[in-house]
């Protein structure tokens, strides 16, 4: 499958270094980093323009990563996130899931994972944007048809 390019994805870390190797790294793929340096930031960020993922510190002072990507998926479902912790796991993983997590990334970790992780992501958006766009034009289909026998059928009386 082609990777999708052009991505809006933001970056949020209370690691300055680290935001700056992950927006190097979205940069080379041919996206578009959005830099925040902690939860709240990034949350205002999200708000302020339309994002394809969002990449996250699990956690930072103020609103963790748990938390922003609560609001991200209430504010909008089809944003993935990607959760970066340096503890191994999320003890809460089945909560992850439900506010939008697509999967954790382990620190230190090699830009090469980061990549695949985000092309995945990507592709998997790719595809709820079209499904969701089928799914659209199948009921603009019915509801045209409807709209066609209910003007023949008041032709006819």
């Amino acid at each position: 499958m082609n990777q999708p390019r052009g991505a809006r994805i933001l970056i949020v870390d209370d690691d300055q270094g680290l935001v700056s190797v992950i927006s190097r790294v979205v940069v080379k793929m041919g996206h578009i980093p959005v830099k925040a340096y902690d939860g709240d930031e990034g949350w205002r960020r999200f708000q302020e323009g339309r994002f394809d993922m969002v990449i996250t510190d699990l956690n930072m002072p103020g609103m963790d990563g748990m938390e922003l990507a609560r609001r991200v998926h209430g504010k909008d479902e089809k944003v993935a996130t990607l959760i970066i912790t340096g503890y191994g796991t999320i003890s809460s993983a089945g909560e992850a899931l439900r506010h939008g997590v697509y999967d954790y990334l382990t620190k230190p970790f090699k830009t090469n994972v980061l990549e695949d992780m985000i092309i995945r992501v990507l592709e998997r958006r790719a595809l709820v944007k079209r499904s969701v766009l089928r799914r659209r034009l199948a009921l603009g289909a019915i509801l045209f048809g409807s709209i066609l026998l209910l003007l023949i059928f008041l032709q006819k009386n």
